[in-house]
């Protein structure tokens, strides 16, 4: 007896010895603690001794491997034939597995192997400490994953114990006969712990996995197990909530989900009970001291969810279906309960969308066709929307009867013809123009209702009683001769092309415009005669005869002065043609020597054997990719983007080299980036980010910066100060993102939410072509499906975001720029990493499905990715061109829409030629309008990047000069501008910006409103740390207002920085100083109570420098770290884990 109560305590001292660290129950938010195991890439065991302990990894702590015990019958929780005491290596090729537990994608996975049922098993234990609190409950995820080959079966028990000896099995949460080559997954769902649990110290659970019955051949199946939550139950005595929630608040509603959120109640309750209903009653309340699960039935209504979180998202629904929620308070962190408040819920309804279901044709037409801005040549019109529709479909045509016929799931655009008439556009909105139109004559218009977005086999129209109208367009009048002519014309000059634009004159219908290479023209127009652009005139040719404003020559000779004379005419009258011959406006420009900008095609979506691209030969690295895609054809650029974690094979120790390969690959002809895909695809979506060298994660010792995983906008918890594209706006300098073969559920579901201005201010490009992303083609012959994910990018432009369409190929075999033709095209002015990166963050760029499409595509003389204003109507030249294909004419499509009014682009004008040259007269003020533009030539399709420009009221008052310069020594910048013609001015609004869109007041300046010279100055204390933006907004008496160029300062070099990385940090951490001087100092770490806890004297250079931190001593906690520098303190909060 003694023998075997020594035996028992020295089994109990043995356990105790090696527990690991419990995780404490009664510490946890909700008393709740789930193991997600995404660190466990970074679980390590100890090896001295082999014990099965942990030594790093965030939450290892808690868990302990198991060594062989064979003592016993299988299952049994102490019968253990394979070890856990380390993790197996996974095989090479197609290998089975070893008995043993691996290191899964953020999760664990567990083999026994044997022919002979139930003769092995291997397990691992969980601790926990339920001090002060009861046991509540288990839930976790399984899967069973294929083991080469075979149909063997195998099977998971759990156990629970408090002292290492006496095991309880959990039956309900068992897993068994899960067979190989027959994948199969589940959830163990909130299984009652034992008792015995309560209040103990040392509570642990056993995952035992064994080969169990079933299966003749061949290997056992793997099992990987995630999301291990458990619970307690505090003791505490419930008592009654005394306030419900208020304030129901809708978010958004699509087919299948509803969101909401509400106001807490006050006093808080423990949490909220939300039930939902197709009824506006409940025929149930929740009766106090029964717990309900999601799911659970409460009388004619399910139980939605029990949180403490004041924002849900109701998923699973119906297709156009009313749901109804009720919002109860409850207390059950507590003994006794739950205790629920049933008198007077917060209530809510909503109606989903519809969605998948096959579209249905609205059920009733538009009303109410009115139209306006009727001349000679156009007829624009508006109309009353009707219910339940999402689109529109007008029709104009000759004839009082319309003979055509609409077929469903048939999509019809502008210019098609149907029937006896021709579409003038489909659109979300009510109003629309006819252009092109014969004077005098009458036109029929048709509006019919129709049905396509969230259904399927749409459209589906309403072909029943349209909408109709018809009316007459201007008779011509007799040609006179315009009474002005055009004035203030703006000329760019490049080394082979000129674009230009002008202001109009007043009622006139065109210009014709001669070039010259002398300051005079030879000859002078003829009234009745129309000269052909192309044509000698005189001693000039002819480049331009339309009623644009807008100019693009191209084909220039370099250092050569061109010459051009603009006439007024008059077309759209009987009787012919008439000019206005005399004083034409009269402009010059000299094309420079070299080019002012260079066109650059490439692809910035690429993986190397740094984390899972290279498949067919690991072993090369960045610089070969490099070096492979400098002789692939029109391969001026290739950004490799590592997946930032180490699920997909990237390690930090690979960042560094990763970087200095791209620098080292880098010549004047080919530039080499490296940057990364951030966030996982099944949780989120992938986000391509350049422009950095800290690379940005959320595994323990494999990040610069951290963000958490998933976290793209901010979380609703930390009320969006979070997430990672606020991370790389305060990143500054050249940091950019652009989204990769998005999905409208990425990224928090961005597409889906509000405008988010964070968000914008990060993301300079979306890809609207991606892949194939596992070709192996080298023979540019397997391109993605065209244009997969334009419908994303053109939904995020119609929310009011300012990006441009990237083009991906997201290689992941050696056939960098080899898989297709497809290239993203950067324009800039020499291919030098700062240019590049400045080209990409002011969006200077298109997608294209050839390799050498060349585009120019300028409004009012900005680029492509500009955001400007002007009080003239948009005047706007596009030039295409394939050198390889020149005998094609190019469609031109120029597409307009509405930032921020969410509905889609349209097209507005088009041409079948080089050149497309454009003015949008009826654009009215303060409308924030984006243009780009759609081409198609030999079959490839290329998109721009929009410009977008907003019209103003011209302000009566000249702005000489606005300019910001740095004060070093203060660092203070001075502003200063000075003015002439001030005309009932009444003051100026200075503002600034971090990132060039969004702008914040710094100062307020009275006018002078004097007509001769006015100089007035600012002062802004605070500028940005990196670059600060600054524009001028002057304001007229009557309110009326115009904003100035932006101007940039860029902040000093000389500064001195303090960061410390990972954070939050386990054993060793990094210091990234950087210091004006060569100077001594000290990092001080101390804990909150302001108590040092250690001192590290550090010697600096001038310039950056990286300095080691040991930190292995310092227990766990919130710490801070400072250091004194060029005469400051400067902090770094610290959290060791």
């Amino acid at each position: 007896m003694v023998k075997k109560l020594l035996t028992i305590i020295l089994m109990i001292v043995a356990f105790a010895a090696k527990s690991q660290t419990p995780v404490s129950m009664g510490a946890q938010t909700n008393f709740t603690y789930t193991e997600t195991f995404a660190d466990i890439s970074n679980w390590t065991f100890q090896t001295n001794p082999d014990d099965g302990t942990f030594i790093a990894g965030n939450g290892a702590a808690a868990w302990q491997g198991l060594a062989v015990n064979t003592v016993g019958t299988i299952p049994s929780a102490t019968r253990i034939t394979t070890g856990s005491t380390f993790f197996q290596i996974p095989p090479s090729g197609n290998g089975g597995y070893s008995g043993g537990i691996y290191k899964g994608n953020q999760k664990i996975e567990m083999l026994s192997t044997g022919t002979t049922n139930n003769t092995s098993s291997v397990a691992i234990d969980f601790f926990m400490d339920f001090t002060g609190v009861n046991a509540g409950t288990l839930s976790f995820d399984w899967a069973s994953i294929n083991n080469s080959t075979g149909n063997r079966s195998s099977s998971l028990k759990v156990y629970a114990t408090i002292d290492g000896v006496a095991y309880i099995e959990i039956s309900a949460a068992e897993v068994l006969n899960f067979t190989n080559n027959n994948p199969t997954a589940g959830s163990v769902t909130n299984i009652q712990l034992p008792t015995l649990f309560n209040n103990a110290s040392t509570a642990r659970l056993r995952f035992y996995y064994y080969n169990g019955t079933g299966g003749s051949s061949g290997s056992r199946p793997r099992l990987s197990i995630d999301n291990v939550k458990v619970t307690a139950v505090p003791t505490a005595p419930c008592t009654m909530p005394t306030a419900q929630p208020t304030n129901f608040t809708l978010g958004t509603v699509i087919h299948n989900a509803i969101s909401f959120s509400f106001d807490a109640a006050t006093p808080a309750p423990h949490d909220y009970m939300i039930v939902m209903s197709n009824n506006n009653t409940v025929t149930s309340l929740p009766v106090n001291g029964i717990t309900y699960d999601v799911g659970d039935a409460l009388g004619d209504a399910t139980v939605m969810g029990i949180t403490n979180n004041t924002n849900f998202t109701a998923t699973g629904l119906d297709l156009s279906t009313t749901y109804y929620f009720f919002i109860f308070s409850v207390n059950n962190s507590c003994t006794g309960g739950p205790l629920y408040l049933t008198t007077n819920p917060l209530t809510g309804n909503a109606t989903t969308t519809a969605g998948a279901l096959p579209c249905v044709a609205p059920a009733i037409q538009p009303t109410n066709l009115t139209f306006n801005n009727i001349t000679t040549s156009s007829i624009s019109g508006s109309f009353t929307p009707a219910a339940n529709t999402d689109e529109y479909l007008i029709i104009r045509s000759l004839s009082p009867t319309f003979s055509g016929t609409l077929n469903n799931g048939t999509t019809y655009s502008g210019g098609m013809a149907i029937g006896n008439g021709s579409v003038i556009t489909r659109t979300a909105g009510t109003t629309f123009t006819a252009n092109s139109l014969v004077s005098g004559t009458t036109y029929y218009f048709y509006v019919f209702g129709l049905n396509r977005l969230n259904c399927t086999a749409g459209p589906a129209y309403n072909t029943t009683n349209p909408l109709t109208g018809n009316i007459s367009t201007v008779a011509l009048p007799v040609c006179v001769a315009p009474a002005t002519q055009p004035t203030q014309l703006n000329l760019v000059a490049s080394n082979n092309y000129i674009t230009g634009y002008f202001t109009p004159s007043s009622t006139v219908d065109g210009y014709l415009i001669i070039r010259t290479t002398t300051p005079t023209l030879s000859a002078t127009p003829q009234n009745n005669t129309t000269y052909t652009v192309g044509n000698n005139f005189g001693n000039g040719i002819v480049i331009q005869n339309n009623t644009a404003t807008a100019i693009i020559d191209v084909n220039l000779t370099a250092s050569t002065t061109y010459y051009y004379h603009i006439f007024a005419k008059n077309d759209i009258c009987t009787g012919g043609v008439a000019y206005l011959t005399i004083n034409p406006l009269i402009g010059n420009a000299t094309t420079t020597a070299l080019a002012v900008s260079n066109w650059y095609y490439g692809n910035l979506h690429a993986h190397s054997s740094y984390s899972d691209g290279n498949q067919d030969n690991t072993s090369l690295t960045p610089a070969n990719d490099y070096a492979y895609a400098k002789n692939s054809l029109c391969m001026n650029f290739l950004g490799i983007s590592e997946h930032n974690h180490a699920g997909a094979g990237m390690n930090i120790s690979n960042w560094q080299p990763g970087l200095s390969q791209a620098a080292a690959a880098t010549t004047p002809d080919f530039l080499a980036l490296y940057g990364m895909e951030w966030g996982v695809i099944s949780n989120g979506g992938h986000v391509l980010i350049y422009g950095t060298d800290q690379l940005i994660g959320w595994e323990t010792n494999n990040y610069n910066v951290y963000v958490p995983k998933s976290n793209y906008t901010g979380t609703p918890e930390t009320n969006g100060t979070t997430g990672l594209f606020r991370t790389i706006n305060n990143l500054g300098g050249n940091a950019f993102a652009t989204l990769a073969h998005p999905s409208f559920s990425d990224y928090n579901g961005l597409a889906n939410i509000s405008y988010n201005a964070t968000a914008d201010s990060a993301i300079m490009g979306s890809a609207v072509a991606s892949g194939l992303a596992f070709s192996t083609n080298t023979t540019y012959s397997n391109p993605p499906s065209a244009y997969g994910y334009l419908d994303y990018y053109t939904r995020m432009l119609s929310k009011g975001y300012h990006i441009g369409p990237t083009m991906d190929h997201d290689n992941h075999y050696t056939n960098y720029g080899r898989s297709n033709n497809n290239r993203l095209v950067v324009i800039a002015p020499s291919l030098t990493q700062s240019n590049f990166y400045t080209a990409m963050r002011n969006r200077n760029f298109y997608a294209t499905e050839d390799c050498d499409t060349k585009v120019i595509f300028t409004l009012n003389n900005a680029s492509m990715g500009s955001i400007i204003t002007g009080t003239t109507a948009p005047s706007i030249s596009v030039y295409a061109y394939d050198p390889t294909n020149p005998s094609f004419t190019p469609t031109i499509r120029l597409m307009y829409g509405i930032a921020g009014s969410g509905v889609l682009p349209v097209q507005i004008t088009s041409a079948n030629s080089n050149i497309l040259s454009f003015t949008d007269f009826p654009l009215t003020e303060d409308v924030n309008a984006y243009y780009y533009a759609d081409i198609s030539i030999a079959g490839n399709r290329t998109i721009t990047a929009p410009i977008w420009h907003t019209k103003t009221i011209a302000v009566p008052v000249k702005l000489i000069s606005f300019n910001a310069t740095l004060n070093n020594e203060r660092n203070w910048v001075n502003i200063a501008w000075t003015t002439a013609n001030e005309i009932n001015n009444n003051y100026f609004v200075v503002e600034k910006s971090e990132d060039g869109i969004h702008f914040i007041t710094v100062d307020s300046v009275k006018a002078k409103n004097m007509q001769n010279i006015n100089s007035y100055t600012a002062l802004d204390k605070m500028p940005y740390a990196k670059i600060t933006y600054y524009r001028l907004k002057q304001v007229d008496v009557d309110g009326k207002y115009t904003y100035s160029t932006i101007v940039a300062v860029r902040m000093s070099n000389n500064h001195y920085t303090f960061n410390i990385y990972p954070n939050p940090v386990h054993d060793v951490a990094m210091a990234e100083i950087t210091s004006a001087t060569a100077t001594n100092s000290n990092i001080i770490i101390t804990d909150i109570a302001g108590r040092i806890i250690k001192q590290q004297p550090v010697k600096l250079q001038r310039g950056t420098q990286k300095v080691i931190l040991n930190l292995s001593n310092v227990q766990q906690g919130n710490y801070q770290a400072t250091i004194y520098l060029n005469g400051e303190f400067i902090s770094r909060k610290i959290m060791k884990l």
